[in-house]
């Protein structure tokens, strides 16, 4: 489905490229990485789950790839990264998630993003769901998401589902050593907080700091 098709079928919502410049708050898009041969690999290699989704923090092949060690180069500064997934079927925002130092996306299907800003988070880790903005990108894109950009799981937007390569700092969404002293710290350098209505994440200790409606979006 194309950026145009999704609008009209979510009135109700704005939903940019991500080459708009309206992105340039939470990171931008790196044009300059080719990662052809990522791509194709991950199209033979990794299926996209069935249903719901599912996300590997670090996979040694995918790790191997030149064009991820230019972006460990050109983003981190030859800090260590992770490259892993996050693949499969999602339409709402169950919550959103944060971490120290960027994020690198690498597209391969086209897919939506739902952003905010850490900077409107309140001090106790709230923010109103009307504060996010949407994001439509394209297959084969490369996206980085600044340390301050809260995001979640990415939207497919047709029936193949989503496949978005995840690069984020060595250990980030690795288990605690111990509790955080941070209440949003669920995992290491993974801020998170669900939706008031996420019983199942609650229950689990999360906290429920993203207010207003379910977001969700409309496919059909």
């Amino acid at each position: 489905m194309d950026i145009k098709e999704l609008q009209r079928l979510n009135p109700d919502k704005k939903i940019y490229s991500i080459d708009d410049e309206a992105y340039k708050p939470y990171g931008r898009v790196l044009g300059d990485v080719c990662v052809k041969d990522l791509v194709e690999y991950i199209d033979k290699n990794i299926e996209i789950p069935a249903s719901g989704s599912k996300y590997v923090p670090s996979v040694p092949e995918l790790e191997a790839f030149d064009c991820v060690k230019k972006i460990e180069d050109l983003v981190y500064g030859q800090m260590e990264v992770e490259a892993g997934y996050c693949a499969g079927y999602n339409d709402v925002l169950g919550g959103l998630e944060f971490h120290q130092g960027s994020e690198v996306a690498v597209t391969t299907t086209d897919t939506l993003f739902i952003v905010g800003k850490k900077q409107d988070m309140s001090d106790e880790g709230d923010i109103d769901g009307s504060k996010l903005e949407y994001f439509y990108i394209k297959r084969g894109q490369v996206v980085e998401m600044y340390s301050t950009t809260l995001h979640y799981c990415p939207v497919h937007v047709d029936d193949n589902g989503f496949f978005t390569l995840v690069i984020l700092l060595r250990g980030t969404n690795t288990a605690l050593n111990h509790p955080s002293a941070n209440k949003l710290f669920t995992k290491k350098n993974k801020g998170f907080i669900c939706h008031t209505s996420n019983t199942a994440k609650i229950e689990a200790g999360s906290y429920p700091g993203l207010k207003g409606d379910l977001i969700k979006i409309n496919l059909k």
